[in-house]
């Protein structure tokens, strides 16, 4: 292990050399105050090492004294995502970009900063894919050292702002850097350091360390291109033009390989594969039937006169229409809504296929992240930038640090973890077939409650059942196409089979977290208040217009 220790402090050194502090913190003709401004583009790193720590670092049942200790630096790194919103505030980022909550939440999940997503997921996989304590803790160890030297750079520029200004500056000043000591936080090293490797797990531990700062070299790179252009006045970011672009649709369906996932296909099933579709809608049909998904359906069914309306439905309060109804649990979903694309872009594509298999899954992966591209019309649509109120920052702090959406963001974690787990295309299909699909139960419950309400299909095309009208036209491949048709039908190993029974189970066990969550936030009335605000401000607003007519 000293080997790779040593190997780390000269990868270090390299990073040390980055555009960003020698093309950018160093320059003397950008002011203290503006050094910072690079923030928005080290925002998924930074506001997801959080989740990064605690669902993957994290050892559930730790065996060992190492991964204990990876375990209690991870519990440490977890805090500080709270200080990068902290410096966010004393930085002024809310008022140099002028954002509205949905143009950020746009940015975080735009081809904006697209590769710096991939490049957390490829930090994300490492650790994943390297259970051994001695590998990851070559992995954290590298991480670590990256963030020293950031940090060392960081410091005096953010001490000579808390000295000027009166602000703390915990992230970027001395308070982070001491947490940030190029090693592991409160943990003794001497053992990792004192341990042998042999010469496969070495090798393998300087192809890790090198990967790791490789993504740290193109992080910062980013940063600085991100601050350079800013500076200069050339970003060029316009959410709303670009939300809208992408928000169009055919004015049919798309026919197209996706409609071999539906529920019911293939309908030809005969033995093993036959019980496998069963246990498949038997598991939709369990979440049809929970509590949220009922008042979903239910709650706006007139009373009386055939009314359907039962259960849970009948013990919280009608929403009264279609918009309210999602107001009151919308902003639950925010992971959901505006990440479910990139789980498709990075969780289940294969960066080279190698088979008309794996072709079939990408094309696939393309076409249901197409189906996220309303996300910010349907925003503006219930008008959430007004009915929350927030400030970028605090939109930030709901989608990362909400105790609630908290929830959420584990049934990602735990979504992500199972697709890693299973890379092989079959049973990828089957995590891809049984997340869309099991999602219906929520997706046609809001189509019920539209139908009710007389909503027009366009205004939430997804919900509406139409979501092929947002796929684009992908370039043929029959050969692909025939190979996600038939691999229902293909024998299937006991293996195999015992894998797919572990698919749907844990994938309908996920759904059903999300709608538990969802059915709390509407007992709790959490975001009644908002509702009640928002409603007021638009009676004095219609009383102020009637008044000046």
């Amino acid at each position: 292990m000293k080997h790779v220790f040593r190997h780390i402090r000269r990868r270090s050194q390299t990073l040390a050399l980055n555009p960003l502090f020698v093309r950018w913190l160093d320059r003397e003709d950008i002011p203290a105050e503006g050094k910072f401004r690079f923030m928005p583009m080290a925002i998924d790193f930074v506001m997801g090492f959080r989740d990064f720590n605690k669902y993957f670092v994290r050892y559930p049942a730790p065996a060992s004294p190492f991964e204990e200790a990876l375990n209690s630096h991870a519990a440490e790194d977890e805090t500080h995502s709270l200080l990068f919103l902290e410096d966010w505030d004393d930085v002024g980022v809310d008022l140099q970009l002028g954002w509205r909550p949905r143009d950020l939440y746009w940015w975080i999940t735009s081809d904006w900063t697209r590769e710096s997503r991939a490049l957390d997921f490829t930090l994300t996989q490492l650790v994943f894919e390297n259970e051994d304590p001695l590998l990851r803790f070559a992995i954290i160890e590298s991480m670590e050292a990256a963030g020293h030297v950031f940090f060392k750079k960081t410091a005096d520029i953010a001490d000579g702002l808390s000295q000027s200004e009166g602000k703390p500056y915990r992230y970027f000043g001395r308070y982070h850097l001491e947490r940030e000591t190029g090693h592991l936080i409160g943990v003794d090293e001497r053992p990792f350091l004192k341990a042998e490797l042999d010469p496969e797990r070495a090798a393998r531990a300087a192809v890790l360390v090198d990967r790791v700062f490789d993504v740290f070299e193109r992080h910062f790179q980013l940063w600085e291109e991100y601050a350079q252009a800013h500076a200069a006045g050339r970003l060029g970011f316009d959410a709303e033009a670009e939300g809208r672009r992408v928000a169009g649709m055919r004015p049919e369906p798309a026919v197209d390989v996706s409609r071999f996932l539906s529920l019911d296909h293939p309908v030809d099933l005969t033995g093993e594969a036959a019980l496998l579709a069963e246990e498949r809608r038997l598991a939709f049909e369990e979440l049809w039937r929970t509590p949220f998904h009922c008042w979903v359906r239910e709650s706006l069914r007139p009373r009386g006169h055939g009314s359907r309306r039962s259960g849970v439905g009948t013990a919280l309060s009608s929403p009264g229409d279609f918009d309210r109804m999602l107001r009151s649990f919308f902003l639950q979903w925010v992971v959901d809504n505006w990440t479910c694309a990139d789980y498709f872009q990075l969780d289940t594509t294969y960066p080279t296929p190698d088979t008309a298999l794996e072709r079939g899954i990408n094309r696939l992966s393309t076409l249901y992240a197409s189906e996220m591209n309303r996300r910010f019309v349907e925003w503006e649509r219930l008008d959430l930038d007004a009915f929350t109120g927030w400030r970028p920052a605090e939109a930030l702090a709901h989608y990362y640090l909400d105790p609630l959406v908290e929830g959420h963001r584990e049934v990602f974690a735990d979504l992500r973890k199972l697709t890693l787990k299973y890379p092989a295309p079959l049973h990828r299909y089957w995590i891809m077939k049984c997340f869309v699909r099991f999602g219906d139960a929520f997706m046609h419950s809001l189509g019920e409650a539209m139908a009710l309400s007389r909503v027009a299909d366009e205004d939430f095309i997804i919900f509406a059942g139409f979501p092929e009208r947002l796929h684009p036209d992908l370039p043929p491949d029959p050969e692909a196409d025939a190979a996600i048709e038939a691999l229902e039908r293909a024998p299937l190993s006991r293996e195999d089979a015992a894998i797919v029974r572990a698919i749907i189970r844990e994938t309908r066990d996920q759904e059903a977290r999300r709608s538990a969550l969802s059915l709390r936030v509407l007992e709790e009335r959490r975001y009644e208040a908002m509702e009640l605000r928002w409603k007021r401000r638009h009676v004095s607003e219609e009383a102020a217009e009637r008044k000046t007519a």
